[in-house]
This record gives C-alpha cells, structure tokens and sequence, in this order.
C-alpha cells in the first residue's frame, strides 16, 4: 500500500478525534454552566452530518482499496452512526440536553476511544507501508559502499 494513503486516512482520523473531543469539551462547559444550551446545540449539530459522512467516507476508501481489516473494524461505529440518524437521535436537542447530557458524553466517550484506538491501527498500518517502501527502494537502488 501507499504511504500516502495511509498519511491521508490518519489525518481524517485526526479529523474524526478533533470531533469527538470538541463535542466533549462543549457538553462539559454545558454541563458546568459556561455556555447557552441553544448555542451549543446549534453550534455542535453544524458538525454532526459532516462528522457521519467523513467516518462513511472513510469506510467506503477502506472497502474500496480492498483494506477489510480496517474496513471491518470501522463497521460497527459506521452502522452506529447510520442506526442514530435513521433513528433521527443524531442531533443534539436544546430542549433535552440536560437530560441526555449522560448518554451524550457516553457516547462522544465511547467514539473517542474507539477514534484512538483506530488512530493507532492506522499508524501501525503506516510505520510498516514505510518500512516496506524502505526495503523496496533498497532493492531497487543498491549501494555498494
């Protein structure tokens, strides 16, 4: 494979965690009274769509270039995602967020664990593309010294 690829599908992992730490960040400034629960919601559902579609995104690459391992372990977090939007609970709810202000933190919790543990899949998978793209220039390219 591709270093290049595995840089480009690190970063929008990077992507993927940023989320996830920003919408903690938001329910814990909700939660301690530093910020309007209509302007948090508002701001942080402005992110949701692309957060879903970006982590789809990143499955269909997988299961495009034939990656099933990783494609396999994105799946559950993916049907996830599908399941909470067909299910119309994907979006944060001004009027019930103190309610489900547990269950979201959870949640963003739960994705940003997995996002890291994904993280460091991806940067195994890059480390051995580089590696093997360091064997093969060397037997391409042989130095006699």
């Amino acid at each position: 494979q591709h270093a290049r690829f595995w840089v480009l599908m690190l970063l929008a992992c990077g992507a993927l965690i940023f989320l996830a730490v920003y919408y903690l960040v938001s329910l814990t400034d909700l939660e301690s009274d530093l910020q309007n629960p209509i302007d948090m919601c508002r701001r942080a559902n402005q992110c949701v769509l692309p957060e879903i579609g970006g982590h789809l995104v990143l499955c269909a690459l997988f299961l495009i270039t034939g990656n099933w391992v990783e494609f396999l372990v994105n799946v559950p977090l993916a049907a996830w995602n599908v399941k909470a939007v067909l299910d119309h609970k994907h979006l944060f709810d001004a009027t019930s967020i103190f309610q489900d202000l547990p269950r979201h933190k959870t949640i963003q919790f739960a994705k940003l664990g997995y996002q890291m543990l994904f993280f460091f899949l991806l940067l195994f998978r890059l480390v051995t593309s580089l590696i093997a793209l360091s064997n093969y220039s060397r037997r391409r390219y042989p130095t006699d010294y």
